[in-house]
């Protein structure tokens, strides 16, 4: 079934179709000539005078792309220009690099590695499609020769070293708007001190150009700089003949790098009442990761942005959907004792005052260390990029392909205090929402 989410910054309509996951935007455009010249059309053959034979049945012309352009923006709001930007985006791209082909496979290597090491998702603060496609794409047109092997080893080398907040541009920004097209704020750190503020702007190409990263956050950021570091040095080795292509696409090794972490259940008793659920307490959560991090605590944050989604029963045989979100904890030298009450309160607040919560919806926050991880977070899990797939086909990434290349070249007001001891193993303590 489709959510609705009308109060998202690009409105949209999110479902699964065969699988697919798939962000339905919506534009109106002021002229619709251009839609109408693409309708698809019946051809019927006619009955051959020579032949005499009967015509074939009536065939649908190929599906053709309507290709947008700056003309397309009069007489829509900001909203509208933003779903289609997503669409002009997508285009600009693919004509942009050089190699089409070498560009989608550099592409789908990059999302599947930065999904399984649970660094793809814009809501939770991190990169979504657009901003790895931007990325590839930078690198692409750098390298017009370059093989998708060649051109993943160049992301990673490029990106472990790129000085943040130096912007990621495909090419000048430009201030001023297309000709009968309403004037529209555009991404200027010179003039805008928000702008300025952002730690790793990748700004889309095409007016009127935004940070398509602007939730990146410090924790975010500490956690994608590590991650392009490691698959810079594994890719070296694989060089050398050292380790393989399968060991980039495995991202089990987060959990075993930290001792203290955060667990987050996204709980409801139906399914249509947990998407609803999820969907809200997710988009929430990028806030509690920031409010936890804390000079003044002594803590850094490590989001993992992927969720661990299964159906449980409880103990009266009750159906449960669970999403569980981790966040790992690190603590300065000399810090004793945390108490993150405040920060579970605050987020708890925000959640609980959302005023389509049904009964059967709830939120749980435990504090675990290493060995008190479910097991699941170590299991074989299929990679699900639920930010759905952006300029590529939609066949799963496969290993070989990059060895073929390469061989050519995460309650209550009387709820236990949420403390951690970095110093000790303590019983993990649970907040749970009223």
């Amino acid at each position: 079934f489709p959510i609705l989410i009308g109060r998202a910054y690009t409105p949209v309509i999110k479902f699964v179709l065969c699988g697919i996951c798939i962000d339905l935007v919506f534009a109106r455009l002021a002229d619709g000539a251009k839609l109408l010249q693409l309708r698809p059309r019946q051809h019927q053959q006619r009955v051959s005078s020579a032949t005499g034979k009967r015509p074939l049945p009536p065939t649908i012309a190929p599906r053709e792309e309507l290709k947008l352009d700056d003309a397309d923006l009069i007489g829509l709001d900001e909203a509208g220009v933003r779903s289609l930007n997503g669409v002009r985006v997508a285009q600009y791209l693919l004509q942009l690099v050089p190699d089409v082909d070498a560009f989608r496979l550099t592409l789908r290597a990059v999302k599947e590695w930065a999904v399984v090491h649970g660094l793809y998702s814009n809501v939770l603060g991190f990169l979504g499609g657009v901003n790895w496609a931007i990325l590839v794409a930078w690198v692409c047109v750098r390298n017009e020769d370059a093989t998708a092997s060649t051109l993943l080893r160049i992301f990673m080398r490029t990106f472990s070293k790129w000085k943040w907040p130096t912007p990621v541009l495909l090419g000048p920004v430009s201030y001023e708007a297309p000709p009968n097209v309403t004037p529209l704020p555009v991404w200027n750190p010179k003039a805008n001190p928000r702008d300025r503020a952002h730690l790793m702007p990748i700004v889309t190409p095409c007016f009127p150009s935004m940070n398509s990263s602007y939730n990146v956050g410090q924790p975010q950021m500490r956690r994608l700089k590590q991650e392009f570091v490691l698959a810079d040095q594994l890719i070296a080795d694989i060089e050398k003949g050292e380790r393989d292509w399968d060991e980039l696409f495995v991202g089990k090794e987060f959990f075993r790098q930290h001792i203290h972490f955060i667990k987050v259940d996204i709980i409801a008793t139906s399914e249509d009442g947990f998407r609803a659920w999820f969907g809200l307490c997710e988009s929430r959560l990028r806030i509690f990761v920031a409010a936890m991090e804390s000079d003044d605590l002594g803590t850094q944050c490590y989001p993992f942005a992927k969720c661990f989604r299964r159906v449980e029963e409880d103990d009266d045989g009750e159906e449960r959907h669970i999403a569980s979100f981790f966040v790992a904890l690190r603590f300065d030298e000399g810090v004793e004792d945390v108490d993150l009450k405040p920060n579970a309160e605050e987020f708890l607040y925000k959640i609980n005052s959302w005023e389509g919560r049904q009964e059967g919806m709830d939120l749980m926050i435990d504090c675990l260390v290493q060995n008190e991880l479910p097991s699941f977070v170590f299991d074989d899990v299929d990679v699900d990029n639920t930010d759905g797939v952006l300029l590529g086909d939609e066949d799963d990434m496969s290993i070989s392909d990059l060895d073929d290349e390469y061989d050519k070249e995460r309650k209550d007001d009387d709820s236990d205090d949420l403390h951690l001891s970095p110093s000790k193993k303590r019983k993990p303590a649970t907040c749970n929402t009223a």
